[in-house]
């Protein structure tokens, strides 16, 4: 394989998994610059994407990823009311993906990474266009791609989980002459 992390038994298997399996969403040349999240929080993740570069990939370790301020112990009372005052939609609590990287989770797949937050792509007015990838992890509460310019935005191997019925769990906005391509992934809710 290009990326030389996984090997094949023969030509026919190596075709089943660029094929079938989704290898081809998730490989890229050693050589392309990896930015490896250090620590387990959503502000280590968005420090990441802050540091990548166009191109770049950002890998994420196994884990339950949230945003530290909500990591402090909480009486029953006050979480609830921090769960009903969450905002959305570019809000405190989203991760924001504002330009064509590719971020993904260890091969192990959906289960190995789960991203506790709204999950946004989104084109920065100074943003190339380019491709954007999200692979092998798991988003709880849901994805959101607003209006933009990327010539692909994939989804390969993600579960986007929606507990909330009145809430949609993916919403994808105009795709200017470019395509939003979900593979492999779960819809869960809303």
């Amino acid at each position: 394989s290009i990326c030389r992390s996984a090997w094949y038994c023969s030509k026919e298997c190596q075709k089943n998994a660029w094929t079938k399996e989704g290898h081809k969403y998730c490989c890229a040349k050693p050589d392309v610059p990896r930015i490896i999240v250090d620590g387990n929080y959503l502000d280590d993740v968005k420090s990441a994407i802050d540091k990548a570069n166009p191109g770049d990939i950002v890998e994420l370790k196994e884990g339950d990823y949230q945003w530290k301020r909500d990591c402090k112990p909480m009486d029953m009372k006050n979480m609830n009311d921090a769960l009903k005052s969450k905002k959305k939609a570019n809000g405190d609590d989203a991760l924001v993906i504002d330009k064509p990287i590719k971020i993904w989770g260890p091969p192990g797949g959906i289960d190995s990474v789960q991203l506790n937050c709204q999950l946004v792509v989104d084109q920065g007015w100074s943003s190339p266009s380019g491709d954007v990838l999200i692979s092998n992890l798991a988003v709880k509460p849901n994805i959101l791609v607003k209006t933009n310019n990327y010539k692909s935005v994939t989804f390969s191997c993600v579960r986007s989980q929606q507990d909330d019925q009145d809430e949609d769990g993916v919403c994808v906005h105009i795709m200017r002459g470019g395509k939003c391509l979900f593979y492999r992934c779960e819809i869960i809710g809303g």
